[in-house]
């Protein structure tokens, strides 16, 4: 991913709703004061920073869950499986993470159901 596609992403994350407000000014004789100004975003800006946010959470998934499931796998051969290092908890909280990101993508979705599956599977384990 880009620097410049990280940055906006940062920018849209905190702009998920069409408005955001933020405090400016200072008063006097030591005391602060707070001056909220809200600034509405145009129709087609909110459209290309959902674009982007859903396409980032779609890079998200992917590169965590892939991650994710390399982590906390048996070893070992038919016969000879090593269970000991078998783990759930970091592929558990990833799955969940994407699960609530909404996959947009067959790709995405299909790598979310994918890591339930693998979760539930190592859970028997």
């Amino acid at each position: 991913m880009s620097n410049a596609l990280a940055a906006f992403a940062g920018a849209g994350r905190a702009m998920r709703s069409p408005s955001f407000g933020g405090s400016v000014g200072s008063g006097g004789a030591g005391r602060a004061t707070r001056h909220t100004e809200t600034m509405f975003l145009p129709g087609p800006v909110l459209s290309e920073m959902k674009l982007v946010q859903d396409e980032l959470d779609n890079r998200t998934i992917l590169t965590h869950l892939e991650a994710a499931l390399q982590q906390g796998r048996p070893r070992g051969s038919v016969g000879e499986l090593d269970t000991s290092t078998v783990a759930v908890d970091e592929l558990q909280a990833c799955v969940q993470q994407c699960d609530r990101l909404e996959p947009k993508t067959a790709l995405a979705r299909q790598y979310v159901d994918t890591g339930f599956r693998i979760l539930y599977l190592r859970r028997a384990l």
